[in-house]
């Protein structure tokens, strides 16, 4: 790809045909499962350090993850935390977390 060529894509396009050359995705997806769009609102400091994990796992080899792949794992961490919690365990799990987000100390 030359130099003039990169000028005329977009971030987005840029970042998936890197992907797409970096090889196959070492992260498997379930089979005949489709992905939903959906939009979620995070503050400013969320959304950067979600930039960054997916950035890392790119370098460490994870060639085409994204921002929803970030989230996934985050979803599927959660399931296991909460998995065998009551309602009342696992409401009292997410307060005790959102306090020290709150404190400064999470």
């Amino acid at each position: 790809m030359k130099k003039h060529d990169l000028k005329r894509m977009t971030v987005a396009s840029a970042e998936r045909k890197a992907a797409a050359l970096a090889g196959p995705d070492p992260l498997p997806r379930p089979a005949k499962e489709v992905a939903r769009v959906t939009a979620v609102a995070l503050y400013r400091d969320e959304l950067d350090w979600l930039k960054t994990a997916a950035a890392l796992l790119k370098r460490a080899g994870f060639g085409k993850t994204s921002h929803s792949e970030v989230v996934r794992e985050a979803i599927h961490h959660l399931k296991e935390t909460l998995a065998g919690k009551d309602d009342r365990e696992a409401a009292e799990y997410l307060r005790e977390r959102r306090a020290r987000r709150v404190s400064g100390s999470a």
